[in-house]
Order: structure tokens, then C-alpha cells, then sequence
């Protein structure tokens, strides 16, 4: 299983949806803290990203599911599930190998969205 968990691994790496939400995640707040620096006088010791935070996290869900719709999407569209299965790694392994990447990639996700809010 170890093997399957690499390799889900190398295939998050090189996904371009994951680092394309984490880029828009960081590009969300950096613009959001220029939006309210006017509104509260370029005070930056006052500027805060609380009424942002709630904003955002209705559209955190949306880049999950984009992750782990892409993550899904690769193989099939590269037709490797076959190659996959017929590994001889069993397909509760598979499955639970793809589903801890998947948590671990959503993990990553609010870590980032948690650092850059504060």
C-alpha cells in the first residue's frame, strides 16, 4: 500500500489543480487585505480578514472538490486505471491509498488557508 500512497503522492505533485488552488487561495487573501486597507483608514495594525474568512469559506469546499475531481479525472482520461488494477495491488488498497492522499491534499489545503488568514 505503501507503493499505491507514493505513487498518489507523485500524481499530486504534479497536478495543476492543486497548486492552482493554492495559488488562488493565497492570491484570495492578498487581495481581499488590499480591498479593506481603504475602508479602514491604512491602518494596517487595524486591518483584519475576519468578514473575508467568512466569504472565503464557501469557496474552500469548491477547490476540494475540484482537487478530487481532478485527481480522479487523470487516470481515467489517461486510461492507466486499467494498469492500476492490474497491478496486483488489491482494490481496497487502491481506494484507500487514492482516499488518504485525497484527505491529506484537503489537509494541505486548510493548513494553507489557516496560515494565510492569520
Amino acid at each position: 500500500m505503501n507503493r499505491i500512497i507514493d505513487a498518489e503522492l507523485y500524481k499530486l505533485k504534479k497536478n495543476k489543480a492543486f497548486w492552482l488552488s493554492l495559488i488562488l487561495i493565497v492570491a484570495f487573501y492578498l487581495a481581499s487585505a488590499f480591498v479593506s486597507l481603504p475602508e479602514l483608514g491604512h491602518n494596517p495594525k487595524s486591518a483584519t480578514l475576519q468578514g473575508n474568512m467568512s466569504s472565503f469559506a464557501t469557496i474552500l469546499p469548491l477547490f476540494m472538490t475540484i482537487i478530487a475531481t481532478a485527481l480522479a479525472q487523470k487516470d481515467y482520461n489517461y486510461g492507466t486505471m486499467k494498469n492500476v488494477i492490474s497491478s496486483g495491488a488489491s482494490r481496497k488498497d487502491i481506494y484507500l491509498g487514492r482516499l488518504v492522499v485525497g484527505i491529506l491534499a484537503m489537509f494541505i489545503l486548510f493548513v494553507v488557508d489557516g496560515v494565510v488568514s492569520m
